[in-house]
């Protein structure tokens, strides 16, 4: 992977959200470079359409050579959207890195804004309502085609085990394709 000096790294951007609308961002910036660099990051947050719902105030700073730093902002979407079975809805962060005001770095994290609990006596809920959690063990390979599957197989696969109710997924032995 090829980048700028100062960037992103790999899984450099953490969302945490809450139904109440609070999102919480967790960005990572390198400079891998020789030379200390200022720079500005700006997010924004895309719904499931593409449209602009919030925009973030940008964070200026100065990152030395050869260093790591984090930041850590939090914003709040008015009347946040909630990712359901029924409608899986995510939201799009757009983080982008600028220095010397040119676009270095552009990063886009999916996010879906619900609440997931156990309660040991009463199971699974999610959104505060309680779910009934019907699930399959699935194996890596697929029939004829082996462990290399395609996308699009493995789409449909998901399309038949929800068709059949399922609204779980475990995966045996090996992690599926991504």
């Amino acid at each position: 992977v090829k980048t700028a000096p100062v960037h992103v790294p790999q899984w450099g951007v953490f969302v945490r959200s809450r139904i109440d609308g609070t999102v919480e961002i967790d960005t990572d910036l390198v400079n891998e470079g020789s030379a200390p660099a200022s720079f500005e990051l700006t997010h924004a947050v895309l719904d499931a359409a593409g449209k602009p719902v919030l925009a973030v105030a940008p964070a200026t700073g100065r990152l030395p050579a050869w260093e790591r730093q984090s930041l850590s902002q939090t914003v709040t979407l008015t009347a946040p959207v909630l990712w359901s079975m029924e409608n899986p809805h995510l939201y799009s962060l757009v983080t982008e890195v600028k220095v010397g005001g040119a676009v270095v770095d552009r990063f886009v994290t999916r996010f879906g804004v619900r609440a997931v609990r156990f309660d040991p006596g009463k199971g699974f809920f999610l959104n505060d309502k309680p779910v009934k959690l019907k699930g399959s063990c699935n194996h890596q390979d697929h029939a004829g085609v082996g462990a290399a599957i395609p996308d699009a197989l493995q789409v449909w696969r998901l399309e038949q085990l929800k068709a059949m109710g399922c609204n779980a997924y475990r995966a045996s032995h090996n992690p599926p394709t991504v």
